[in-house]
């Protein structure tokens, strides 16, 4: 019986050792893998921030190409304006050389 007893709590023991190494590794495994989870967090904080700033400089240049566009437009109002005012002078310097001309 003594024996029996101490048999049985041999195998407690162990089964109690058993458990409490697989705890360990249980508790190891988590620590791990909060620290994976945290280091997760960060990379992807940064990449937030990354999309961010890009995000901000394509609107910046979006902007700037707009006003570039807008700029581009009216040079080129400007230079229709420009080109139809010269045209009509023409006519008009035409038209009054035509006049002398049939006066003389």
């Amino acid at each position: 019986e003594n024996t029996s007893l101490r048999a049985k709590l041999d195998e407690f023991h162990a089964k109690w050792n058993s458990k409490h190494e697989e705890d360990i590794t249980s508790r190891d495994l988590l620590s791990s893998l909060k620290e994976q989870l945290a280091s997760r967090e960060i990379a992807f904080s940064k990449s937030d921030s990354t999309i961010n700033a890009m995000q901000a400089r394509i609107d910046d240049l979006r902007n700037l190409c707009q006003k570039q566009q807008n700029e581009l437009q009216r040079e080129r109002n400007e230079s229709r304006m420009i080109e139809e005012d010269r045209d009509d002078l023409q006519m008009q310097c035409e038209a009054l050389h035509k006049q002398l001309t049939d006066w003389a």
